[in-house]
């Protein structure tokens, strides 16, 4: 699946085929929201979750690198 037809999808699908084929890689938050990221089928998906209601607000996929800036201050390198 190319990242077109993943945004054709309605939105609980798009989190259902993430979750079974996506790799989680990190985890942030944002005011109200914990916001997972995935790696699924050479394109990237942010799950918004709001843990207040209980509930997914927001699926959202991108392939730009640029969208992976708010999760570089999660990453730590050390050599």
């Amino acid at each position: 699946m190319d990242n077109y037809q993943f945004n054709l999808m309605p939105e609980n699908d798009q989190a259902a085929y993430t979750w079974e084929f996506g790799t989680f890689l990190l985890s942030r938050h944002w005011k109200s929201h914990s916001i997972n990221l995935y790696y699924v089928d050479k394109f990237f998906v942010e799950v918004w979750y709001n843990p207040s209601k209980n509930c997914i607000e927001q699926v959202k996929s991108f392939k730009s690198k640029n969208c992976l800036q708010p999760y570089l201050e999660e990453i730590e390198i050390t050599f």
